[in-house]
């Protein structure tokens, strides 16, 4: 016991002796406490500390877990497996936060307390979410919503309702996804939770959208925006301007789905959120590509790719290099047009990790090509259709200022 107790006071002077300066004293603590105690000290004064990076705070923790578990303090070691596993999520290290979850979830169970154990699940169940991992993050989320439920936690049984919901949503079981957000939705009303509110109802303006119901989906968007301009959220403004200009241009309504990217673009740029930018001039772009802007499209194509380039946005850089394509295309630029559908392709590729031979690349352009041929004569006879309405509409005026004309020659002459 002498040995492990020199051991955790040479860890401790050590390794944060080399990150901090002598005027901080929590080192001190946690070499003075009892030995039992040391392990809450740390991770205490890892919670609390502002001065340390992720990677620093899991460099400690690791190494506090060499020995504590010979200290027989599940509570303790139960926190530090679920610090690692928070750290490791804040880092995008999915299979290793997974882990330390499981290992925090099976110290916490021998403890029994309902509460601990159902933060642990509902954390398995987000982390399997974040990782596709669909059926199995359902039954977390399900058994984690029985547990609180039974001890009456209801903002957590809101959040739980929504993750489901969102399931639903993915699989495209729309009736089942609006149930459960429905349930959540309550709940933050009796809770007078105005944010989680406004995300809710643009959870329900989504599912609306994707099942095509689309006045049904707008009408939640605008119960979304309406809570929105009460709380002032105006990053969350952005994705629901966002949100409807997808709808109008699903709806081929281009001029009011140009007018609602205008003002996400807005916003984004007020923000200096470079990503959502990338996207929103993307938005742009295609629009102005539907109505026949090229230029205007170009311009705002060219920005995004820049964006999207400089910020490794891959799968942005492919709609951009799939949109330069089409424009060229509609242009009858065909070498431009080659030149960038190969581009896509390949990045395209990249990033789904296919094998795509030329011979394939060329039957997919045969057929993009013969797609925007189609869409190319459609917007050329729309807008032949419409010049047609314009000129029938100046004959009927001409005829009827002629007629007009003609009675009043008439009546002068009786």
């Amino acid at each position: 016991m002498k040995k492990l107790l020199l051991l955790i006071i040479c860890f401790v002077s050590l390794k944060l002796f080399a990150v901090y300066s002598p005027d901080d004293e929590w080192l001190n603590d946690v070499a003075k406490a009892p030995k039992e105690e040391k392990v809450g000290k740390l991770l205490n004064n890892l919670e609390q500390s502002g001065k340390l990076t992720v990677q620093q705070a899991i460099s400690y923790a690791s190494d506090a877990l060499k020995w504590a578990e010979d200290l027989d303090n599940d509570k303790d070691l139960a926190r530090l497996l679920n610090f690692l596993g928070n750290n490791y999520y804040s880092l995008g290290n999915y299979e290793q936060a997974l882990n330390y979850y499981q290992k925090s979830l099976k110290v916490t169970m021998r403890l029994g307390n309902k509460s601990e154990i159902a933060n642990l699940m509902q954390k398995i169940g987000i982390v399997l979410f974040t990782t596709n991992d669909y059926k199995k993050a359902l039954l977390y989320f399900e058994q984690t919503l029985k547990i609180y439920q039974e001890i009456q936690y209801p903002m957590r049984e809101a959040e739980l309702f929504t993750s489901i919901g969102s399931i639903y949503l993915h699989w495209n079981e729309y009736e089942k996804a609006i149930e459960n957000f429905d349930f959540a939705r309550y709940i933050y009303q009796t809770l007078e939770n105005l944010p989680a509110l406004e995300n809710l109802n643009y959870l329900k303006g989504i599912t609306y959208y994707k099942s095509k119901q689309y006045e049904l989906a707008l009408q939640w968007y605008e119960k979304a925006l309406e809570i929105n301009r009460k709380i002032e959220n105006r990053a969350g403004s952005a994705k629901l301007w966002n949100a409807m200009g997808q709808l109008y241009f699903e709806k081929e309504e281009m001029k009011n789905a140009l007018d609602c990217y205008l003002k996400a673009y807005e916003i984004n740029l007020i923000q200096g959120d470079e990503i959502e930018l990338a996207q929103a001039l993307n938005n742009l772009a295609n629009v102005h590509k539907e109505l026949g802007n090229y230029d205007e499209a170009t311009l705002y194509l060219k920005k995004s790719l820049e964006l999207s380039t400089r910020l490794g946005l891959f799968l942005t850089q492919m709609d951009n290099y799939k949109l330069f394509y089409e424009l060229h295309f509609l242009q009858n630029n065909s070498k431009k047009a080659l030149h960038y559908y190969q581009t896509y392709v390949h990045l395209r590729d990249s990033i789904f990790l296919e094998n795509k031979n030329n011979g394939s690349i060329a039957v997919n352009l045969l057929a993009q090509n013969k797609e925007l041929s189609l869409k190319k004569e459609l917007f050329q006879q729309k807008k032949n259709f419409k010049h047609l309405l314009i000129s029938a509409s100046i004959i009927m005026v001409i005829l009827i200022l002629v007629v007009f004309f003609q009675r009043i020659k008439i009546k002068q002459l009786e």
